[in-house]
């Protein structure tokens, strides 16, 4: 799920020369916002996308009924989803309960962008909306749907992972650490100061930083 909000500015930002910095105008008028939920088939890295009104329950069920009617019965759906309130719903967890080839899988809190979709709305957001000029929610929406479409059809791959982790596992043992992380003056136990070391690289610490970049396969 992902609202993007892109209105005009007041004036324009003004052509540019190889010698020249891009300038834009802090001003906006203000149109509205268009928000859309969409899913990514990271097997063919092409999106389905919906544009909604409201962010809830019910409207993400029924995006979740065109996933399960526009994919193949004899397909397993894995969802990868983070957590948000649309997402961990008493009626949203009902629904697939019922539907065994649905299987959930939630992002660590705080850490949606592990999420692969993500690195679609990073696209959507860099090259249409960035430095588009939308008179209208309409406009704004037809931009939308105009670049998911072209997206799909010519620039639609599968992302892979590059990142192997080692700079981080190295700096996760317990070697690696000075001090000892503390909780009401005592010692945790399978705690660093860098983060907890775990042979499956679990979640960096609040202090430690994950890089994680990309290629298309």
């Amino acid at each position: 799920m992902s609202g993007t909000d892109r209105p005009p500015t007041r004036a324009s930002g003004g052509g540019t020369t190889p010698a020249q910095r891009t300038r834009r105008e802090f001003e906006h008028i203000r149109h509205g916002t268009v928000s859309i939920i969409a899913a990514l088939n990271v097997h063919t890295g092409q999106v389905l996308t919906e544009r909604i009104d409201r962010n809830n329950a019910d409207t993400f069920i029924g995006f979740l009924r065109q996933l399960n009617e526009s994919i193949p019965a004899d397909t397993g759906i894995h969802l990868v989803m983070d957590n948000g309130s649309s997402h961990v719903a008493k009626k949203t967890k009902a629904w697939p309960a019922t539907r065994p080839r649905f299987n959930i899988h939630h992002t660590p809190e705080h850490a949606g962008r592990l999420n692969q979709v993500e690195l679609f709305f990073s696209a959507l957001t860099r090259r249409p909306l960035r430095r588009g000029q939308f008179a209208s929610r309409d406009e704004l929406a037809a931009a939308i749907d105009t670049f998911v479409l072209a997206y799909d059809e010519h620039d639609a791959k599968p992302y892979r992972w590059t990142c192997n982790g080692s700079p981080l596992k190295a700096a996760w043992t317990p070697e690696g650490s000075t001090r000892r992380c503390t909780r009401a003056g005592r010692l945790l136990p399978d705690c660093s100061a860098r983060g907890r070391p775990a042979a499956d690289g679990g979640s960096p610490s609040a202090s430690g930083r994950r890089t994680l970049s990309r290629t298309h396969a």
